[in-house]
C-alpha cells in the first residue's frame, strides 16, 4: 500500500483534533505505552478493504462508554456516541491521509472485537490517550494477509 500511515504522534494530533471539533473533549496523549495489551473491554473495530485491506480498532474502558451515553444523553443524541465516533474518525483519516471519500468505499465489516481477532503482529499505527479521564486506545493495521482478514471475519 501506498497511501501514508501516520506516526503515533501524527495520530494523536489529528485525532485530538477530530474528537475536540466534534465533542470538544480534550484528549492527553500517552506518552509511553506497555507492550502488554490492557484491558479495555468496550472494543469496536472494522475490516476495511480500500485502499487496501485493514482493520481499525477503537478501545476503552467501560466508563468511558457510560460517559458518551451520558453526554449524548445530555445533548438529545439518539445512538451510540462511541460506535459514531468510530465512524467520525474513519471519515475525516481517509480524507486527511488517503485523500479519499468514505461514503464512497466500499462497506465496512464491523464488529465488537476483542484482542484475538487481531492481526498477530504491532499494529501499523497506534495511540492511547485518555478521554473524561478514561483511557482510548486505537489500533490500525493495514496491508492483511489472506489469513489476517480471515482471522478477522471468523472469529
Amino acid at each position: 500500500m501506498e497511501k501514508p500511515i501516520p506516526s503515533s504522534d501524527d495520530l494523536y494530533d489529528f485525532f485530538n483534533a477530530v474528537i475536540y471539533r466534534w465533542l470538544k473533549l480534550p484528549s492527553k496523549k500517552v506518552a509511553s505505552v506497555d507492550t502488554d495489551i490492557q484491558v479495555l473491554p468496550n472494543e469496536e473495530g472494522f475490516l476495511f478493504s480500500e485502499p487496501s485491506k485493514g482493520i481499525l480498532v477503537l478501545r476503552t474502558s467501560k466508563e468511558f462508554g457510560e460517559g458518551l451515553a451520558r453526554l449524548a444523553k445530555n445533548k438529545e443524541v439518539p445512538h451510540d456516541l462511541f460506535l459514531q465516533m468510530i465512524v467520525v474518525f474513519w471519515h475525516q483519516f481517509v480524507g486527511k491521509y488517503w485523500q479519499l471519500d468514505s461514503r464512497t468505499l466500499p462497506p465496512l465489516l464491523f464488529k465488537k472485537s476483542v484482542p484475538r481477532h487481531w492481526p498477530d503482529r504491532k499494529p501499523d499505527s497506534h495511540l492511547t490517550v485518555f478521554i473524561l479521564e478514561q483511557p482510548v486506545e486505537l489500533r490500525l493495521w493495514v496491508d492483511l494477509t489472506e489469513e489476517e482478514t480471515a482471522r478477522w471475519k471468523t472469529r
